[in-house]
């Protein structure tokens, strides 16, 4: 990705003429070794293999110099696309109803907060002593790079650690929305860069970065617009169950295509119009990121789809972490450059933690993630690469290319080599590493889960509680057909537990689950309501649960666990003083909680 513009080493490599196909097993075997050895140092395994690649790069070993990484190109675009399609798929608007507000403050107050405090740090040191006529042109552009954050990094840390809990689903939306406003704030102050600079009018300057950005989301739309065409057309030929026993193979296949097309398309636009006044560059990382928004929200298996790449995910990681540490030009460090990179480094994280953490105060967070959101925000790399080429293809930036560039790669080394401790820390710290593993009572997450639900009678609840089901579930069944079961079985006998506890539950088809598992939701009604209970008193926690026919068993079990810890005084008592759906999301999943939904073998 970098070999535009990175200074080839003075020899030649010693697998210099080596094929692709060579260089990629030497590139994994090195960065597994390098991961295994990080590991027993009780060290990331990222931070193994970016320091393996700094080793055999072309300013060190030179095992592997620039003219053989051009032959790798190819795997280092699909790792790129794959991570931005991943990360745009946590914007699955069905699951953010809860958590939108307060995710997009974080990712507007850290990444408002680093642009302000990297420009201003600049402005008043100076650093890479940049000229009048180039330094504020120069300072816009290098803070807005600051507004991003690393997704590959953050995707490598949690699938090492296994990790899953609140605070990596904030992370994870709040990554994605952060790469966004940085495309947005950069192309906003490659605009005033150009104008200042070139002296054209703003109007002429600011056109180049809106259609970059457009057409990165119209290229997304177009490609996920096309996999569902596809997917749609093949159910209908093979039948419904042919091809849900098919689909895996399908999905997995339509997905490779679709990022090589992507990445495609966006460099075929950039080469076809580039003798044009108005060239089309869309950014392949943009794109890929909308195409994996696009598919969460639209696509048919879109709960599947990206589980198919757990087989492709230690090889991309593997090789794109070694890869990136070989991007370090040791040549350009120096005394400047160093002191540059820390007072960017100080103003940066500063800025995002400060931003972060005030923007999780204003969402209303969770003490925890309140707490540790802003130092997890850190790691820079993929964004800020892309973003840097686009500096350097500009010839009206030629005057800052050399000292941006060599600024901006040892700043994402540093923090790729320590931004990834902090994570593996900080998740080891608020104990979400080593849970991503199936609970008893999995189906309830943030977005399954009304606080404050009011409601006159128990048959006003039961018709909110199962539209709300509905409408956050991926489940195919009319809500007033889900209503009806509901009552019937209600009107049966009360599920009203006692101790103000209430499981309302009706049967479902296999089908109309999709996938064959259970779906539910909670909610706590304010105040409480009339339930016919057991005990005749109010009820203020419901759990709705719909179970398909086949899970009869598994939801005699459920109905059971969530009696048991419901009626447990202290976790009820928290759930009723929870503020919000992801507190209460926190207490299901808190060590309080492991006793009673604990993990599947």
């Amino acid at each position: 990705m970098l070999n535009n513009f990175l200074l080839a080493a003075d020899k030649p490599a010693l697998l210099h003429g080596a094929s692709g196909e060579l260089l990629v097993s030497i590139i994994l075997i090195i960065g597994m070794l390098a991961g295994v050895t990080a590991k027993k140092l009780k060290l990331p395994v990222l931070t193994g293999q970016i320091i393996a690649g700094i080793l055999i790069g072309p300013y060190m070993l030179n095992l592997i110099g620039h003219t053989e990484e051009k032959n790798l190109t190819a795997v280092t675009s699909f790792a790129i696309g794959l991570i931005a399609l991943t990360v745009g798929s946590h914007l699955n608007f069905q699951k953010l109803h809860n958590s939108f507000n307060r995710n997009l403050l974080i990712a507007v107050g850290e990444s408002s907060c680093a642009f302000i405090a990297v420009f201003f740090a600049l402005e008043y040191f100076n650093p890479m002593d940049f000229s009048e006529k180039t330094r504020l042109a120069a300072h816009l552009l290098i803070s807005s790079l600051a507004c991003s954050t690393s997704p590959a990094t953050v995707l490598h840390v949690i699938k090492e650690k296994n990790a899953k809990g609140n605070l990596v689903r904030t992370l994870l939306i709040v990554v994605a929305l952060d790469n966004i406003i940085c495309l947005l704030v950069f192309e906003s102050v490659r605009a005033i860069a150009r104008q200042k600079l070139s002296g054209a009018s703003l109007l002429t300057t600011a056109l180049p970065g809106l259609i970059s950005f457009f057409s990165s989301i119209i290229v997304g739309f177009l490609v996920a617009k096309c996999f569902e065409f596809c997917l749609k057309y093949i159910q209908k030929k093979q039948g419904q169950s042919h091809f849900r026993r098919n689909s895996h193979t399908l999905v997995f296949t339509l997905l490779v295509a679709s990022i090589m097309i992507t990445n495609g398309l966006c460099d075929y636009m950039a080469m076809v119009t580039a003798e044009l006044p108005q060239k089309l560059t869309p950014l392949p990382i943009m794109a890929n990121l909308v195409l994996g928004l696009c598919l969460s929200n639209f696509a048919i298996f879109k709960n599947e789809m990206l589980e198919q790449f757990e087989v492709l995910e230690q090889f991309i990681f593997t090789v794109f972490f070694t890869l990136a540490g070989m991007h370090l030009d040791l040549t350009t460090i120096n005394s400047q450059t160093i002191s540059s990179a820390l007072i960017y480094l100080v103003a940066m994280a500063g800025g995002k933690m400060l931003g972060a953490t005030f923007g999780a105060i204003m969402g209303r967070c969770t003490p925890r993630t309140t707490l540790n959101i802003g130092s997890m925000l850190l790691v820079q790399a993929g964004m800020t690469i892309a973003l840097l080429v686009v500096i350097y293809s500009e010839k009206d930036f030629s005057a800052l290319h050399a000292k941006i560039t060599a600024m901006i790669l040892l700043v994402v080394v540093f923090t790729e080599l320590v931004g990834t401790i902090l994570i593996t820390k900080t998740l080891d710290r608020v104990k979400e590493t080593g849970k991503k593993r199936t609970r008893l009572i999995d189906f309830i997450d943030e977005e399954h889960i009304i606080t404050g639900l009011n409601a006159k009678d128990k048959w006003e609840v039961l018709r909110e509680m199962s539209y709300f089901l509905v409408k956050t579930n991926d489940i195919e069944i009319d809500p007033e057909e889900l209503l009806k079961r509901m009552e019937v079985r209600e009107k049966e006998f009360s599920t009203g537990f006692g101790q103000g506890i209430a499981i309302p539950h009706c049967t479902v088809s296999d089908e109309e689950s999709h996938d064959g598992k259970i779906r539910g939701m909670l909610a706590v009604c304010t105040p409480a309501v009339e339930f016919e209970a057991m005990d005749d008193e109010p009820v203020e926690i419901i759990v709705m649960l719909a179970t398909p026919e086949s899970q009869r068993e598994a939801h005699l079990e459920i109905l059971s666990t969530l009696g048991k810890m419901l009626s447990d005084t202290k976790i009820r008592d928290q759930i009723l003083k929870a503020n919000c759906a992801a507190s209460i999301y926190e207490i299901f999943h808190s060590e309080e909680a492991e006793t009673f939904n604990y993990f599947l073998k």
